[in-house]
């Protein structure tokens, strides 16, 4: 009887770690088949279409710290569209599935698909709801960084000032809405790791009064590192303050974990800004500090292990500094309706290096958008702008419409 217990309790762990190691596995696949089945199964499901093709022109940056590829070429095109199916209404079953195709003439085999969001979210009460998928998670009020968002932060690419991106994050969420001034929501997500001791938790809780709006954030990462966002703004007549932060356990920079910058405690981000809006006017300041941003001493071990290895490693815009200075000035009505027209620039106080970047758009029809923009990185001799970015000059033209 012992021998059969213990054969018995065997092969139930066996059996028990074998179905864990497989969900685990197959863990996004089970995920994106459960949700193409409820889009499939579901009736008055709205279809979006939209194309887009841009052309520019980029000037080398002749102080780039890496030999420019011999194969540079000063123009290039794009070509792509966007294809969304959505559905479902407040309070009841809603759904939405994003894929999106780009292509370029100066790289053709870089064509390629991807999934943007594909996700449901299921109401199990009136005031509670479940989500499942990926899905961009929007929330966090500052401009130019979003430091308070781990789970799909906004982020400006290297090269492109004016292209923002969230990153869709594999997620389990549950909201609650408590009443009509607060909600909470739980959440798990991943955003590259299938293993599950590497799972990512966290909890929020968001307040709205009259102008006045507050979010705090709980993150857990992988089950070692915590830390906490923060988002606070008013609204006072036509102005609005605002401010956004991160406290975390861990230096996530590239390089500091590399070169063993990370003995500097608990890291710390925060930005406050101040915005003005009158009809279809706006102007914004804004001030980023970074505890992440790395010293004299660090720079110059970072540009030599850069020319030594050829590689520039984790490096973004934005990156190096300590404080940043953020400023926009834009309208949507420039002499003209439908002509939008915006002024950015963002500067690096601590090496005054920094780019200035200028949008134009025009609506036609509310389909049609015609636009351009022009991108101008410049700084002092050491700053991360003259030495990281190879691009010294960006300028691009773009169509897109929808259907």
């Amino acid at each position: 009887m012992f021998i059969f217990f213990s054969v018995s309790n065997c092969c139930t762990i066996i059996i028990t770690k074998y179905v864990v190691e497989m969900l685990s596995k197959y863990f996004s696949s089970i995920i994106v088949s459960f949700l193409i089945l409820t889009l499939a199964t579901r009736a008055q499901n709205k279809m979006d279409f939209s194309f887009f093709s841009t052309i520019g022109y980029i000037d080398k940056n002749n102080d780039f710290l890496l030999k420019s590829d011999s194969n540079w070429n000063n123009r290039f095109s794009n070509i792509g569209g966007e294809l969304t199916f959505r559905g479902g209404e407040f309070g009841q079953t809603q759904y939405e599935m994003s894929l999106r195709y780009v292509t370029s003439s100066s790289n053709p085999n870089a064509a390629k698909f991807t999934l943007r969001q594909l996700y449901t979210q299921i109401p199990l009460t009136d005031y509670l709801f479940f989500t499942i998928g990926k899905r961009e998670m929007e929330f966090g009020v500052a401009e130019f960084q979003n430091s308070s968002n781990k789970l799909s932060p906004k982020e400006r690419l290297l090269g492109h000032i004016e292209r923002l991106e969230r990153q869709a994050p594999v997620l389990f969420q549950l909201d609650w809405i408590t009443s009509s001034n607060i909600s909470l929501g739980a959440f798990s997500w991943s955003n590259a790791s299938e293993k599950w001791e590497d799972s990512n938790i966290g909890m929020q809780v968001e307040f709205q009064f009259d102008n006045f709006y507050n979010g705090l954030y709980f993150y857990y990462e992988n089950m070692k590192f915590w830390s906490i966002g923060i988002n606070i703004s008013q609204q006072l007549y036509r102005f609005r303050i605002y401010g956004e932060g991160i406290l975390k356990e861990k230096n996530e920079q590239f390089y500091a974990q590399l070169l063993n910058f990370t003995n500097k405690g608990k890291q710390f981000s925060f930005t406050s800004g101040l915005v003005y809006e009158w009809n279809y006017f706006s102007t914004r300041i804004e001030h980023i500090h970074r505890t992440e941003g790395f010293t004299g001493n660090e720079k110059m071990k970072i540009k030599e292990l850069v020319i030594n290895t050829g590689d520039l490693g984790g490096y973004n815009k934005s990156y190096f500094g300590k404080n940043y200075l953020g400023l926009s000035i834009g309208t949507s009505r420039f002499f003209i309706s439908n002509l939008n027209f915006n002024i950015t620039n963002l500067l690096s106080i601590d090496d005054l290096g920094g780019e200035v970047g200028l949008n134009i758009s025009f609506i036609h029809k509310e389909s049609v958008i015609f636009g351009g923009s022009l991108v101008y990185y410049y700084g002092k001799e050491e700053s991360e702008y003259r030495l990281y970015l190879s691009n010294k000059f960006q300028t691009v033209i773009s169509i897109s419409t929808s259907f």
